[in-house]
Order: C-alpha cells, then sequence, then structure tokens
C-alpha cells in the first residue's frame, strides 16, 4: 500500500500507480485512487530528472501535488 498527500491530507493507494520512462533523463510517477481513469482528474504525478548517468537532479510535481490531474496531460503540465 501507497500513502500520499492531497492537499496535506494523507489517504492510502491500493492499486492505481503508473510510472512512464519519457526519455533517459525524464521519468513521470502517477498516484491516483483505485479504479481512477487516466483520463480523469484525480491524479498526483510528479516528474523525476535524472542526468545522463541515471542520477536523479530533481522531482517536481505538477500542480502543487494536488491530485487533480490527468495522467494522459502528463508531459504538458509546469512543475514546481
Amino acid at each position: 500500500m501507497l500513502t500520499f498527500l492531497n492537499g496535506g491530507l494523507p489517504f492510502d493507494l491500493q492499486g492505481t500507480l503508473r510510472i512512464d520512462n519519457a526519455s533517459a533523463t525524464t521519468m513521470y510517477v502517477g498516484e491516483a485512487p483505485v479504479g481512477a481513469s487516466e483520463s480523469s482528474e484525480s491524479w498526483q504525478i510528479k516528474r523525476i530528472d535524472m542526468d545522463v548517468n541515471g542520477n536523479v537532479t530533481a522531482v517536481k510535481w505538477a500542480l502543487k501535488q494536488k491530485a487533480e490531474c490527468v495522467w494522459n496531460d502528463r508531459s504538458g503540465y509546469t512543475y514546481i
């Protein structure tokens, strides 16, 4: 079971997790409640930036870590 924050309130995730190795230096990780579709506004998405050796250089969140993102739109968000 994974736990993450939705606007500062913890809740448990028991099944919906997506990982997209978009490139050698960018990975997206998305978490949502069970049953959430990839097109629903219920995802918390982070982008992990890496150098060419695979070392993590930054972890940034879409929309201030709130679980209101759409997984299918992950590459278009601003990450902070």
